[in-house]
């Protein structure tokens, strides 16, 4: 069975407690509500195949940093939030504990955040409002700095050399539960 409609966050978590999977986000904004369609698929019997939701998965980070670039945030936590999700390694947790234990810098952390969060993207959901902002629109959609510290209202690079250390510290609670 599937569905497709605009992308809005309540309406992408209505139709995904009803267990719909996304397969496809259209690629031009409808004219009148300003939304891109999304297409999601339900499978009567059993699961879907996870073939089709790790190839839209790996599709959509890699278009959120051109094509989705603009799209807002909450909408991409949601569609995050549907995506399956791998477990970490030993190895990138104890990578995850150097930098929360040490002052990392944003070459350090933002693709190791990358990393983490293309793996599990429920991370998301865990985060501060202002951390996951930074995460969206740094990390995933690969805005600039100057740019995200105006859209954060952040008075430098100090300030998000701050923001990004408490991020880790997010990240790493998440992952430590």
């Amino acid at each position: 069975m599937g569905t497709s409609f605009g992308l809005t966050a309540p309406l992408l978590s209505f139709w995904s407690q009803r267990h719909y999977q996304p397969m496809k986000l259209g690629f031009k904004q409808d004219k009148a509500s300003g939304e891109y369609a999304v297409l999601m698929f339900k499978k009567v019997r059993g699961d879907l195949d996870n073939t089709y939701t790790r190839i839209f998965k790996q599709a959509f980070f890699y278009q959120l940093r051109s094509h989705y670039q603009q799209l807002d945030t909450e909408v991409v936590s949601a569609l995050l939030a549907t995506l399956p999700f791998e477990h970490i390694t030993n190895e990138q947790l104890g990578y995850l504990h150097y930098l929360r234990n040490s002052n990392p810098v944003e070459q350090q952390v933002c693709p190791f955040i990358w990393q983490l969060i293309t793996t599990d993207p429920r991370l998301l959901k865990n985060l501060t409002k202002v951390s996951k902002a930074l995460v969206i629109r740094l990390i995933l959609q690969q805005h600039s700095t100057q740019v995200v510290l105006n859209l954060l209202g952040l008075s430098g690079k100090k300030a998000l050399t701050t923001t990004l250390r408490e991020t880790v510290q997010q990240v790493y609670e998440y992952f430590r539960c």
